[in-house]
């Protein structure tokens, strides 16, 4: 049947639809970097002059406080980004839905145009009866299918949902935790030159604390970046949900076709385009 064809194309673009917004959900993720970039740290205790490091307890207050001023402006450029791209995959969900509602609201008006067609051309009451059972039964079987997918979907998006969350809260405390690291380094580059600590000591101190900072934070990151290894198993998880609503509905349509069958005997007129059209 034409309108049994059309409802698998629709199933299958329901599942490519949904599957492209974990793309998208994982996007969103990958905004979140660290609110300073390594080469302003690196660049803070490399370039005094001198090799010795002596004028670098000079020159160090103006590079610290521009690594300070860089913390602040990434923390509002990220936070402004993250919200945006979470709007934006908001609103690309709810019109997925309204497109996937209209879908199935045509498709409930064709059915019912067909059937009403298949009526005018019973000639009998017991075929007539016959076609009303068979409609019913088929109206049942799509609708426990949709039931199913509907189930599948939200689990699938509750599983996106908690997986972007997870991503994101690890990411935000690996920023944090680095940005800790990187104030603590610099309050002590600025409490060693105040106390008279050698200036060379303090840049081998300084580089070697922002060295240990960025490796953790590297760590931290991949660490963050596995939790989208369970995206695989909701995609598998949610395609097994939707081939079992498909063979499900299968099953109910070839037993309603079946009892039809038996309804109306040999006799029937027209009604045989249901199975066929």
């Amino acid at each position: 049947m034409l309108w049994m064809a059309w409802e698998k194309h629709t199933m299958k673009k329901i599942f490519k639809k949904s599957t492209e917004a974990v793309i998208n959900s994982i996007l969103v993720l990958s905004l979140v970097t660290p609110a300073v970039s390594f080469a302003q740290t690196r660049n803070a205790t490399t370039s005094d002059r001198g090799r010795d490091g002596a004028n670098f307890c000079e020159t160090l207050e103006a590079r610290l406080q521009k690594i300070e001023e860089d913390l602040s402006r990434q923390d509002a450029l990220i936070s402004e980004r993250k919200n945006e791209r979470e709007t934006k995959l908001d609103t690309r969900r709810d019109e997925r839905d309204a497109r996937h509602d209209e879908r199935l609201k045509n498709h409930d008006e064709r059915l019912a145009q067909h059937f009403v067609k298949l009526q005018e051309k019973a000639l009998s009451e017991a075929e007539r009866a016959a076609l009303n059972a068979y409609h019913s039964a088929l109206k049942v079987a799509i609708e426990a299918r949709r039931a199913a997918i509907n189930t599948a979907l939200d689990a699938f998006r509750d599983g996106i949902d908690n997986a972007v969350v997870a991503r994101r809260d690890a990411v935000k405390s690996a920023v944090g935790a680095f940005k800790a690291s990187v104030k603590a380094a610099l309050d002590k580059a600025r409490a060693d030159c105040a106390g008279g600590v050698k200036p060379a000591t303090v840049r081998t101190n300084l580089q070697a604390a922002l060295k240990a900072a960025r490796e953790k934070f590297q760590a931290d990151r991949k660490a963050a970046d596995k939790i989208r290894d369970g995206v695989k198993p909701l995609i598998e998880a949610k395609k097994a949900a939707f081939e079992k609503a498909q063979a499900d509905f299968k099953a109910a349509f070839e037993k309603a076709k079946a009892d039809f069958k038996a309804a109306r005997g040999d006799g029937g007129t027209g009604t045989s385009t249901a199975t066929s059209s």
